[in-house]
């Protein structure tokens, strides 16, 4: 009789012990799941990141800043357009 009862009681253990290990290896699992989800969005900003530091760099070339003016019909001023203004007491007289 004390033997079947030490028997049920290492018997209801053991389901125990697997049942707390199934369930640290399924929290495991989510956790790895989210890791990975944010690994991924991590590399999607840095590439969002790099491209707009393409597109913004692009947009500070002289050159192409300047055709898009002339394009819009800008032109370089003329010599009675640029006025040289000085303010009292600054440190560039």
């Amino acid at each position: 009789m004390l033997s079947r009862a030490l028997m049920y009681a290492t018997l209801g253990l053991l389901a125990l012990c697997l049942f707390l290990q199934v369930s640290r290896y399924a929290a495991i699992a989510g956790r790895t799941r989210h890791i990975n989800t944010l690994h991924a969005l991590i590399k999607e900003a840095d590439n969002d990141r790099t491209n707009l530091e393409l597109r913004l760099s692009a947009r500070e070339d002289l050159q192409r800043i300047r055709e898009e003016a002339f394009a819009m019909g800008m032109d370089y001023p003329a010599e009675g357009q640029v006025r040289v203004v000085a303010l009292s007491g600054s440190a560039a007289q």
